[in-house]
């Protein structure tokens, strides 16, 4: 699929600056996808190294340490994904044609379908991004950490990057069916914007 065209030059004009941040919303799912794809395909091409003890310059393990970059910058894609979807829930309710027009419904059932398909997906994001603001004092620990004194931040299991957030385990696989996933996440939020028959969700003025 690609994303679809909403015609918001067709809009009011109070209303169009607002449907082109739509647009460009739903054209930014697919660069998410995007991002998960390439973090995955550097996690595989590391991970397949991981053993031939290449250091850096100051001694670290190479690959062990690309396959984490990997995985956090896939945790962010899954994020950022989120992100998208509510902001273009927030422009589309500034836009009151696009909101009329487009289906709803089936836009929640993306939303619905990301819920399912990547629970607690913040704790790895946020493991990753702010792991001092998580875990680095006794309160923050004891806010995330079920278990006193043991913490599990950006810990990879297999191919699962794992964390505690709010006590809670959370994980996110790092895998071709988080990606598919994901697709299907962006797929079925492009379908609330297509209108079969017509070249945009805005007619053009007759």
């Amino acid at each position: 699929m690609i994303p679809p065209l909403l015609g918001s030059h067709n809009l009011p004009q109070e209303e169009q600056e607002a449907a082109r941040f739509v647009e460009h919303g739903l054209s930014n799912l697919d660069s998410h996808c995007g991002s998960f794809e390439i973090a995955l395909w550097l996690y595989r091409d590391s991970r397949a190294k991981f053993d031939t003890y290449t250091k850096s310059p100051s001694g670290k393990f190479v690959y062990p340490s690309i396959s984490m970059i990997a995985a956090r910058a896939a945790a962010t894609a899954v994020f950022l994904m989120d992100e998208e979807m509510e902001h273009i829930k927030i422009n589309l309710n500034a836009c009151r044609t696009l909101a009329a027009l487009h289906d709803a419904e089936k836009r929640r059932a993306a939303t619905t379908a990301f819920a399912r398909y990547f629970p607690n997906f913040e704790g790895p994001r946020h493991s990753a991004q702010h792991g001092p603001k998580m875990y680095g004092t006794p309160d923050a620990v004891a806010e995330n950490c079920a278990v006193p004194n043991i913490v599990i931040a950006s810990v990879l299991q297999g191919d699962t990057l794992i964390s505690e957030y709010k006590k809670k385990p959370a994980a996110l696989p790092i895998t071709e069916e988080s990606l598919a996933n994901l697709r299907d996440v962006r797929d079925r939020y492009w379908t609330a914007f297509v209108v079969t028959g017509r070249n945009t969700l805005v007619p053009y003025p007759q």
